[in-house]
């Protein structure tokens, strides 16, 4: 560096000032409302102070930056408080924000050979130091991981089983990602420094990603971020009349609390079991009772599972070889008016109504109180006399209803 003074002349034609520069690398870094799950690839001297590194934010009282152990708050003062002051390349972090907002830092990326991250046993956040996206088996290439070991992200996870490997939804690591990894002893994570062999991709800004899950989240009704703490699901469908006959590639798996989606995820075929599995990731708070619906892809219709569940943060259920089984199910009607072709209705469902109106061709009223019974084939039976043709429009008005389960 160079102090200024006035008129001063450094350097000449036969000896010129050298000047060192060093490659640094910027990384951008767009955080969504809620929460964030980070991790700091770059080694800089701005990790030595949270305020410096989020220098570009603006947070509102009492957002949150917190690691496994200690925390941070953004007070009235305008400064980020707390025993988290200091920040590393191993670990990974959590950011919670007040609207969408960016960020960026400074540093150089050092040779994760010559770095390895201490893995204890139980949960580790841990930061991915690479400049490429990692595939799952070459990130952790150098644990030696054993049944129920596993690793998730904020919205996807895998799961190790002997004989199967690594499976789930999470298929890549991506830096400026924080990442939770359950793992059964003591350990070293080194990732790879030679990654030519292994990902031909760059290192992405930190951006909403365009997953299949995140795409079905607008028809299940899912906003993410809204709570630090996930549980992970393995599950997969029963044999009850209903789910038999649905297409599982055309139906996501969606977690509930109090009527708010907590989760979605769609369908992944495992050969070895030849069958269809849901890894889906859950957000929650401690005790909250989960409910479990299918909701199709493009029309938004729901089934609702019986199954239920009292959320726990980080909580593991099922694996691959062995999935939670959803085992009954039943039509979700109640709503105030929903319009059907009479081809995409399940067979064997059924509502009790208390009162409904049905528009065919011309308007029919059926009695204050009653009953129908939707019927697979060329046409839908109604038990008050009208016969719809297969793929008829049918305007459904519920008041009251109540879904009998198969």
């Amino acid at each position: 560096t160079l102090d200024f003074a006035l008129d001063q002349i450094i350097g000449s034609r036969s000896n010129p000032q050298i000047i060192a520069a060093e490659a640094l690398t910027r990384l951008e870094y767009i955080v969504n409302d809620g929460w964030n799950w980070l991790s700091f690839p770059l080694a800089s001297t701005s990790l030595n102070n949270v305020n410096t590194v989020f220098r570009d934010l603006s947070p509102a009282v009492e957002d949150l930056f917190r690691s496994v152990d200690p925390f941070t708050t953004y007070n009235p003062g305008g400064a980020w408080m707390g025993a988290l002051t200091q920040l590393n390349t191993n670990e990974g972090y959590k950011l919670k924000i007040t609207g969408q907002d960016t960020f960026y830092y400074e540093g150089r990326f050092n040779d994760p050979l010559n770095e390895p991250i201490t893995v204890r046993p139980g949960w580790n956040w841990i930061g991915v130091k690479s400049e490429f996206i990692i595939d799952i088996e070459s990130a952790l290439a150098s644990l030696d991981p054993q049944t129920g070991d596993l690793i998730k992200g904020q919205r996807s996870f895998a799961i190790y089983e002997d004989g199967f490997g690594w499976g789930g939804n999470l298929e890549f690591l991506i830096p400026q990602v924080g990442y939770m990894l359950k793992y059964h002893k003591a350990d070293d994570l080194i990732f790879p420094s030679n990654l030519n062999a292994l990902s031909k991709e760059p290192l992405l800004s930190q951006r909403k990603s365009n997953t299949d899950e995140e795409r079905y989240y607008d028809v299940a009704g899912f906003v993410p971020g809204q709570y630090s703490t996930t549980m992970s699901l393995t599950a997969a469908l029963g044999s009850c009349p209903i789910l038999s006959t649905i297409d599982p590639t055309q139906w996501v798996l969606g977690a509930y609390a109090g009527g708010v989606c907590r989760g979605v995820a769609a369908s992944t075929y495992v050969s070895a079991n030849a069958a269809y599995v849901y890894y889906l990731s859950v957000e929650g708070s401690a005790d909250e009772e989960l409910q479990f619906r299918l909701v199709h892809k493009f029309d938004g219709r729901q089934i609702t599972l019986s199954e239920g569940m009292d959320y726990q943060g980080d909580q593991v259920l099922g694996r691959t070889s062995e999935p939670y089984l959803f085992t009954c199910a039943s039509l979700v009607d109640c709503v105030a008016s929903r319009h059907y072709r009479s081809s995409d209705i399940i067979s064997g469902s059924q509502m009790q109504i208390e009162r409904a109106q049905i528009r065919l061709q011309s308007d029919a009223i059926l009695p204050s109180t009653g009953s129908f019974r939707f019927m697979a084939g060329e046409s839908v039976d109604l038990l008050h006399g009208f016969e719809v043709s297969s793929g008829a429009l049918l305007e459904i008005i519920i008041q009251n209803c109540q879904n009998s389960q198969e």
